[in-house]
């Protein structure tokens, strides 16, 4: 097995990370390559390396061969899912027909391109899937966010419904006690009843 990872040089840093997905050199070198002017890129050449990959990294879009030994890319697009449901999934493949593209996008795939794919549909593509990444860990990190402040709201809401029932009783017991005193008092302040 050999991992080839680009090397984070300072115009890389902060770039879209790439995983390509392929057990036949040439063509993930190439795909690699092709991105590398764009995007920081790894590659791996099982679906077993790229699932340890996917495990410690954080990537935006996969580049994921159909038809590898071991695990083909079917069974490795449920186990990505698993671990990262936002991620772009491009399911690539020169062995291509309607039912692999179809079973492909049911899995999970948000893309289906033909292998070996044209450098600016592969291009548009990552940058499209990038984008699209992007806005879905957004949105996630913003639900959390929501959910977090919806459920501070809820305790804070039930300590204040707490002292508001404890006021509400305080005035309540205050209330009982002022009208026997009142009537007490207003006894007290007058001359002698009994002439």
């Amino acid at each position: 097995m050999s991992t080839h990872s680009a090397t984070l040089t300072p115009s890389a840093v902060g770039r879209a990370r790439v995983l390509v997905v392929d057990d036949e050199y040439g063509p993930r070198e190439a795909i690699a390559f092709t991105l590398g002017t764009e995007f920081a890129v790894d590659t791996a050449e099982r679906a077993r390396e790229a699932l340890e990959m996917i495990a410690k990294d954080e990537y935006a879009v996969i580049i994921l061969d159909i038809r590898m030994p071991e695990m083909d890319g079917i069974q490795a697009l449920e186990k990505i899912r698993q671990i990262d449901p936002e991620v772009a999934v491009i399911m690539l493949t020169g062995y291509g027909t309607l039912a692999t593209a179809q079973q492909a996008m049911v899995g999970g795939a948000n893309q289906y391109l033909r292998k070996p794919p044209d450098i600016e549909e592969l291009l548009e593509a990552v940058r499209q899937q990038a984008h699209g990444t992007s806005l879905r860990r957004q949105e996630e990190k913003t639900n959390q966010t929501s959910k977090a402040m919806l459920e501070r709201l809820k305790r804070e809401m039930s300590e204040f419904e707490s002292d508001v029932w404890q006021g509400r009783a305080s005035v309540e017991l205050v209330h009982d006690l002022t009208n026997p005193l009142t009537v007490l008092i207003g006894w007290s302040g007058y001359p002698n009843w009994t002439t």
